[in-house]
Parts: C-alpha cells; sequence; structure tokens
C-alpha cells in the first residue's frame, strides 16, 4: 500500500507510511474496511494500463473489480487467443504476488448465460434466477424465524445481510425487489412495536 500512496498519489514518505498503518492491518487491507475495496483497485496501477492496451489491440476487453477479471470480446476468439489472454493476466497477477484461482476460471459464450461478479449480462445485466431464488429463501426465513429469538445476534445478521441482498436485487429488478423489501419492513416493524 506504501507504494500506491507515495507513488502514485506522492504522498511525503512519513505520510505515505502513516495512510499505510491507517488502512491495512498485519499488512493487508481489511475486509469490509471503506478504504478497502478502493485501494484493491489500485494495486496493479503500475503495470495493468500496459496489460488493458496490448489485450485491446487483439480486440479484447479488461475490466476488474478489486480480485474478479473479466475479459470479454465481441468478435470471435479462438483458443490460442484465449489461452493467450489468460498467459498474461496470469504473469500479471503472478508478478505482483496474487494467485489467480484455476476453479474460479471459466469461458463463456453468447449462448449460454454469461456472468461477470455474479451478474448476468448476456442481455442486459440480471441477477441469475438462482441467486434471486436464494434471496426470496432468506426472506423467508426471515419471516418464519421465531417470534421470541428475534433479538438474537444470529437472527439479526440474518435479517442485515438479507436487506442487503434485496437492496442489489431492487436495483436490477424493482418490482420484484419492493415486494421483498415490503415483507421485510412488515418484519421489521413488527419487531419495533414489540
Amino acid at each position: 500500500m506504501r507504494d500506491i500512496w507515495q507513488n502514485l498519489f506522492h504522498f511525503p514518505p512519513e505520510i505515505a507510511e502513516a495512510l499505510t498503518i491507517l488502512t491495512t492491518y498485519q499488512g493487508m487491507l481489511p475486509q469490509g474496511a471503506p478504504t478497502s475495496s478502493y485501494l484493491a483497485n489500485l494495486v496493479l496501477w503500475r503495470q495493468e494500463p500496459e496489460l488493458v492496451t496490448n489485450l485491446a489491440a487483439r480486440g479484447i476487453r479488461y475490466s476488474r473489480y478489486v480480485d474478479d477479471i473479466t475479459l470479454s470480446s465481441k468478435r470471435f476468439l479462438n483458443n490460442h487467443l484465449k489461452a493467450d489472454a489468460v498467459r498474461q493476466v496470469r504473469r500479471l497477477c503472478n508478478g505482483n504476488g496474487f494467485r489467480m484461482k484455476g476453479r474460479k476460471e471459466r469461458i463463456e459464450t453468447s449462448g449460454k448465460p454469461m456472468r461477470v461478479n455474479n451478474l448476468q449480462v448476456n442481455r442486459g445485466v440480471t441477477l441469475p434466477k438462482k441467486e434471486r431464488a436464494r434471496i426470496r429463501a432468506a426472506v423467508r426465513a426471515c419471516e418464519v424465524y421465531p417470534t421470541e429469538s428475534r433479538d438474537s445476534s444470529e437472527y439479526q445478521k440474518l435479517l442485515n445481510s438479507t436487506l442487503g441482498r434485496v437492496s442489489r436485487l431492487r436495483q436490477l429488478h424493482p418490482k420484484e425487489g419492493a415486494d421483498l423489501m415490503r415483507r421485510l419492513t412488515i418484519i421489521m416493524e413488527a419487531s419495533r412495536s414489540k
């Protein structure tokens, strides 16, 4: 992180060191901290622009959000071109101390559902049907949770997580999200009136 503060943002060394201490925990970005996703998006600032340019010259678009990297193209790519693009990304990651998880790598074509950051992107952006079903199930779990146990930290964690998931759903599927949010609101109002 010090490299980002000192060499990208040009803070003096003592300030870069202080900012590094303030934004890391045991030398790492703490998950969930407000600054972590912003800093994670900057971690490849030195080499990423060159990779983006090289891939673009071959008709491949590179995008990344934190640790999710997506390569896409509007034209057909042969297997050699696909493998070479993945090799370049792997080299970038390895050269910066990161490892790509082979089990998470996948190649998708427009004839089947294509996902980016767990969103389906073929014909507009949408949450996959399975994820929407899981969100509906989480709302139902909140509804059937025993009333006498709704003060527990376990239930509060379930409710807060479900609220976040429904909010995300509502951004992409307004009617379905509004219906589920209404159900959650009824639960929360009933809890407050006790």
